[in-house]
């Protein structure tokens, strides 16, 4: 005998001369006679099982056939082994299994298992598929337990098309195919599980149109793509629990796309090369999902996708090949909706650009412990609406981003961050919480910075100055709305400007009304010195002609009026403090004006001369007439105030 049948595939050389050769008819009469058991025979023929019955397990151990093995159209009410075989063809067809399929230690060419019923397990350990370029189809299998894959080697492509199954597991599985896919499992039916765990596999993972009831688990995996035009997982239309991600490295993409995901999206601890992308596009994930320590060559893209629960993305770094493709972000969100928070944290990259285009957050979106943003692209959060409070805590040297055409409700930042070339384009926001830096001069540095043209410098004055009216933070709202009244006041020219000028030194535009109180109780109080002043020294003399027409009276001219004892009794007595008052205000009248005056020596002289003229009283009469002329203005400014004819600008 010789094995030249079989080095056509490829496989192992196989010794003869132990084993027993048998022909076809004697293996059926064996099977009609109730024996079932085969072991260290050879089958130089095709073996054909068809239509049969079996009660009893059908085992095969240690055989060799080097031509085709099929079983087709019978039933077993107990399993099928394969030990030990070498097999040219084996193909199992339109056939019944109430026990277990069992294919182990087995080299076998090719393999097909079709339009099975089992409601047992499918064990395929330890076996070895020599034939290349012609897909091992397991289609249309309806098992009701477990398909085991383990320990074994394929050199073309699995399909599981079609198939029903509890659960589907891929151990220690080596595929080497050069085919479109390496596993093919669309249109499937799982109860259960799928894992593929500690795989080598050559070309692409395919998930489309199936349902998996609970989890999707691939963890410690190599899968490459044969072609980048390709993904190394494809995962589109289908419907999954859970879909848990781990400790694996992948040449290539990764494509969820139009996805239902009930619970968990978990994907963690993995590498994608080879400029490969991870691309969730068009799905629907309805429970907390985490996507960490990613390593992406090529970038994440989130697309037209909603999440229902929180979004955590979290230490993702990727090579250098993203910083050259300077028109291409490190992650991408558009066009996706979330109900709950999306966090994205820990980048750390030398171009970890993020971009938000065309999306709704209902609640939080928040960027934590972000470095190094020195790239061309930084944050660009374009059309995108808020709901709630866009976080950024711990983000180092925020340069080149874009908001734009954007709405937040609250702004939480930490002011110190943000630093050159940043535009905001009509992005709006309500509220700075309460738990970022609020220091009004460092805001008007963030502002400034930020701002590119007049109208969007304003804008952004009228967002803050709303935001500290809202939080109730009266004091940098007032010295806020003074720094722009008096930035208009800057840039004013003429009698404009001398308005303006008077308006903010007497009162502050109207933000600072003590100001004008302080000034009207300084001329006060100054003016009762001034008062006292002249008064000690006889400048203050009586205003009414009783004085003088009174012969008793007239002597006090040779002395102070204030203490000469001959004045009647009725005759109001000089008090410097009302004496200021009554000449400041307008309109009180405190009878200390109508009954005292200030003495001057220059009183016939005309007007230039009395001025030229530097008498006590002099000085003292002009300093009175000025105290009035700041008594008038001050009131009117007053009265102006308080009935709204002089209005804040709140809006600024």
């Amino acid at each position: 005998m010789n094995s030249e049948s079989f080095k056509e595939y490829n496989a192992w050389p196989v010794e003869f001369q132990n084993l027993k050769k048998i022909t076809k008819k004697e293996i059926e009469e064996k099977i009609k006679s109730h024996t079932f058991i085969f072991k260290n025979f050879f089958i130089d023929e095709l073996i054909s099982i068809e239509s049969q019955e079996i009660n009893s397990h059908l085992i095969f151990e240690n055989c060799f056939f080097p031509k085709r093995f099929e079983i087709n159209q019978s039933s077993f009410k107990n399993s099928l082994q394969f030990k030990s075989c070498r097999i040219l063809d084996l193909v199992i067809r339109n056939s019944k299994f109430h026990g277990a399929i069992f294919l182990k230690n087995n080299l076998i060419g090719n393999f097909e298992l079709k339009r099975i019923e089992t409601k047992n397990q499918i064990n395929i350990i330890d076996n070895t598929f020599t034939k290349k370029n012609k897909i091992l189809y397991f289609t249309d299998i309806k098992s009701n337990d477990t398909i085991n894959i383990k320990d074994s080697s394929f050199q073309s492509g699995i399909s599981f098309q079609h198939s029903s199954f509890k659960a589907l597991v891929f151990e220690s599985v080596t595929i080497n195919s050069e085919d479109k896919f390496s596993i093919n499992l669309n249109g499937t039916q799982c109860k259960s599980f799928i894992n593929v765990k500690k795989s080598t596999i050559s070309s692409q993972i395919q998930l489309i149109n199936s349902n998996i009831e609970d989890s999707f688990f691939i963890e410690k995996c190599k899968i490459h793509s044969l072609r980048k035009s390709e993904s190394a997982l494809t995962i589109q239309r289908s419907k999954i629990c859970n879909f848990i991600f781990h400790k694996n490295n992948i040449y290539g993409s990764i494509n969820l796309s139009s996805n239902s995901f009930s619970r968990i999206l978990d994907l963690q601890n993995s590498y994608i090369l080879n400029d490969g992308r991870l691309e969730i596009f068009d799905c629907q994930v309805n429970s907390p999902s985490v996507l960490n320590s990613l390593h992406l060559t090529g970038g994440l893209l989130i697309a037209s996708s909603k999440f229902q629960d929180i979004l955590k993305i979290k230490d993702i770094s990727h090579s250098s090949a993203l910083n050259k493709k300077n028109e291409e972000y490190l992650i991408e969100i558009s066009h996706s909706e979330f109900q709950k928070n999306l966090t994205i944290e820990l980048i750390s990259s030398k171009n970890p650009s993020i971009s938000f285009t065309n999306s709704n957050f209902h609640k939080d979106l928040i960027l934590e412990k972000i470095n190094y943003f020195s790239s061309k692209k930084s944050i660009a959060i374009i059309d995108c609406d808020i709901s709630n409070r866009l976080i950024l805590s711990t983000v180092n040297e925020i340069s080149n981003c874009i908001f734009k055409n954007s709405y937040c409700k609250i702004l939480e930042d930490e002011i110190t961050s943000w630093k050159c070339n940043n535009i905001f384009i009509n992005f709006n926001y309500c509220l700075i919480s309460e738990n970022s830096i609020i220091d009004l001069k460092e805001r008007v540095k963030w502002i400034k910075n930020i701002s590119h043209t007049r109208k969007n410098h304003d804008d952004c004055y009228a967002i803050l100055l709303k935001s500290y009216k809202e939080m109730n933070l009266q004091h940098q709202f007032k010295e806020l709305s003074f720094n722009i009244s008096d930035h208009k006041r800057e840039i004013s020219t003429g009698y404009n400007r001398l308005i303006l000028s008077a308006y903010k030194n007497l009162i502050g535009y109207g933000y600072k009304p003590n100001l004008l109180i302080n000034y009207i109780l300084f001329f006060i109080f100054f003016g009762s010195l001034i008062y006292y002043f002249a008064a000690e020294r006889s400048i203050i003399t009586p205003n009414q002609a009783i004085v003088y027409t009174d012969n008793d009276i007239k002597i006090c001219s040779k002395e102070n009026w204030i203490y000469c004892k001959e004045l009647p009794n009725e005759y109001p007595s000089f008090n410097p403090l009302i004496y200021s008052i009554d000449t400041m205000l307008p309109f009180v009248d405190l009878g200390q004006e109508k009954s005292w005056s200030i003495k001057t020596n220059s009183n016939k002289k005309d007007f230039y001369e009395s001025i030229s003229t530097m008498e006590i009283g002099n000085i003292i009469r002009w300093f009175q007439w000025i105290q009035i002329l700041f008594g008038w203005l001050s009131s009117l400014i007053i009265i102006a105030w308080f009935s709204g004819f002089i209005k804040i600008d709140k809006n600024n």
